[in-house]
């Protein structure tokens, strides 16, 4: 699999057909739980320059968890993963930190600031609508109870569209 999967990265730009094989092909590697070879996975998927390639790869690694579990990892890959979550793309830092989340990599002080940094956002009619929705949908996964009085002080400033993010991540709650 990680062998594979680095021959097939090695040249990006030849994939053509064989993209349709990283995501099954990254699930696959994060579904073994193989320490070695999920660390290096992570850390060549970390280099990939073509964002598309990247969420790929980083989706099937995610999909891969049904529940949140520790995984042991390189230190490296830990942080090569906790590094995407600040990535420029907002595809590649939405699934990055999914992954982290299931894969209980961030501490309850990092978690809070992610949190509140959502929260924020939510609610922010300064910023535009996806950088508001991501952060709604963030929030939606998330269980804490701050989360949902949070949301529906969003509502005030919410588009139609957000509005409507709100009231699913409000009700879909447990």
């Amino acid at each position: 699999g990680g062998e594979f999967l680095a021959e097939l990265l090695r040249t990006p730009a030849d994939l053509k057909a064989a993209r349709g094989l990283l995501e099954p092909l990254c699930f696959a590697i994060a579904a073994r739980r193989n320490e070695q070879e999920f660390s290096d996975a992570i850390r060549l998927v970390a280099t990939i320059e073509d964002r598309a390639l990247q969420v790929a790869c980083l989706r099937g690694m995610r999909t891969s968890f049904g529940i949140s579990v520790a995984i042991p990892l390189s230190n490296d890959a830990k942080i090569t993963l906790k590094s995407l979550t600040g990535s420029d793309d907002a595809d590649v830092r939405s699934v990055a930190q999914l992954l982290v989340r299931m894969m209980m990599l961030e501490s309850p002080a990092e978690r809070e600031v992610r949190l509140d940094q959502a929260k924020t956002q939510s609610a922010d009619a300064s910023l535009n609508a996806d950088t508001r929705l991501a952060a709604i949908n963030e929030l939606s996964t998330e269980d804490d109870p701050a989360i949902a009085p949070a949301l529906l002080a969003s509502l005030s400033s919410a588009t139609p569209v957000l509005h409507e993010a709100i009231l699913n991540a409000i009700f879909s709650r447990r």
